[in-house]
This record gives C-alpha cells, sequence and structure tokens, in this order.
C-alpha cells in the first residue's frame, strides 16, 4: 500500500527507543513512589503499562505502514486515551509517594473523565491530547518533588532537560514533514525521554538509599525538662 506519511522502516524501528525509554522512567518513579506509599503500588503500575502501551500502540502503526502492511488506524487512535489514563494514574500515585500517603484520587479521576467527555462530544482527540499534556507535566512535577526529598539535584536537571526537549518539538510540527524533519523530532524525543529516564532512576536510587539507612540510636543526653 501506499506510505502518505513518509515513514521508513528504519524510523519507525527507532521510534521504540524513546517509547522504551519512558517506560523505564515510568517504572523507576513508580517504585520510588510505592516504596514511600505502599498503597498506590496496583495502581502506580497499571499507569506505568498503560503509558508504554500507548506508545507501543503509535509506534507499531507507524512500523506497519512504513512496511506497507496497512493503515491500522485504531492504534493510532489509542495513543492518547491510553496515555491520558496512565498518566492520571501516575500522576496520582506521585503525589502520594511526595506526601508518604494515599491522595484523594477524584481531582485526577475528574480530569481524565472531564477529557474523555469532551472527545466524545467531539469526536476528535483534542481534549485528551491536552490532558495528556497537563498530566505529564504533573508527572515531571511530582518527580521534581520526590527528586528533593531524595536531595538529588542532577535529577531536578534532568527532568528540566525532558521538559525543554519536549518543548523543542512543537515549533518542529510547523514545518513539513520531510524524512529529516521526522529523524530531528525522533532524536530530539529520544533524548528528552532518556533524561526523564537516568532521573527517574536517580531519584529511585536516592531515595532508596536514604530508607536503607538505619535510624540513629536516641540521644542519651538528658532534656532540659529532666535536668537537676
Amino acid at each position: 500500500m501506499d506510505n502518505p506519511y513518509g515513514y521508513t522502516v528504519p524510523l519507525a524501528l527507532f521510534d521504540y527507543l524513546p517509547v522504551l525509554l519512558s517506560g523505564l522512567g515510568a517504572l523507576w518513579l513508580s517504585r520510588a513512589a510505592y516504596g514511600r506509599t505502599p498503597a498506590v503500588r496496583p495502581y502506580a503500575l497499571l499507569g506505568t503499562a498503560l503509558v508504554v502501551a500507548g506508545g507501543v500502540c503509535k509506534a507499531t502503526w507507524k512500523l506497519l505502514v512504513a512496511s506497507g502492511a496497512g493503515d491500522f488506524e485504531r492504534l493510532e487512535q489509542a495513543l492518547f486515551p491510553l496515555l491520558a489514563t496512565g498518566f492520571s494514574l501516575l500522576a496520582w500515585s506521585l503525589l502520594s509517594g511526595v506526601r508518604e500517603r494515599a491522595m484523594a484520587w477524584w481531582p485526577f479521576a475528574a480530569v481524565w473523565g472531564l477529557a474523555v467527555i469532551g472527545s466524545l462530544a467531539t469526536r476528535t482527540v483534542r481534549p485528551l491530547f491536552f490532558t495528556t499534556v497537563l498530566l505529564s507535566l504533573a508527572v515531571t512535577a511530582y518527580a521534581i518533588r520526590l527528586a528533593q526529598k531524595g536531595h538529588e539535584r542532577p535529577a531536578i536537571w534532568l527532568f528540566a532537560a525532558q521538559v525543554f526537549g519536549s518543548l523543542t518539538l512543537v515549533p518542529l510540527q510547523r514545518l513539513e514533514p520531510t524524512l529529516a524533519v521526522q529523524w530531528l523530532e525522533e532524536s530530539i524525543n529520544t533524548v528528552a525521554q532518556g533524561a526523564f529516564a537516568l532521573g527517574a532512576w536517580r531519584v529511585l536510587s536516592a531515595l532508596s538509599a536514604r530508607a536503607a539507612v538505619p535510624a540513629g540510636p536516641p540521644s542519651a543526653h538528658p532534656t532540659e525538662g529532666n535536668r537537676s
């Protein structure tokens, strides 16, 4: 079949790399969150799985189109519903990890529900797209808070680099989608997701190390109230 999108098989295969990196980052942040708040463990892992599934669906759609196997639009259309749901669960889980207790879930569910209703009403993915962007920024913000909890300043800079890299993709969307532009977009996205994954790994390592340090013995010095 024709390939109106200009994708090539190498480009489509390369698209799996940022998916892998973002999935690892989400998994490591999930572990950091439920290490502090065990109750969120299943929701954090489910959110991670949905985010990965969304990326895999989009990358697989590209690969099928590039190889001439067919244009399976359902795979492409699954991206934002899966990402919006996954990021909603991840954002709530990370916030709970920051606070070290399960936080109210309904604000995140309400945002997700409004996006779904908006998309169904308008028959477009725009509401889900904007919600995905909002929730992904919330995930990064809570990741930075976890980095602060672990006194992990390099991770904060890595998360900032991820946001900056994602923002640089916006003006590229206005350019003609030549093969060179598509490779540039994929390369920037891969670097951004790599920064996210490395930052998440550093956060998990820092928080795990702090949790492993045993508490010191109580002070043997008498308090002011006990002194004669």
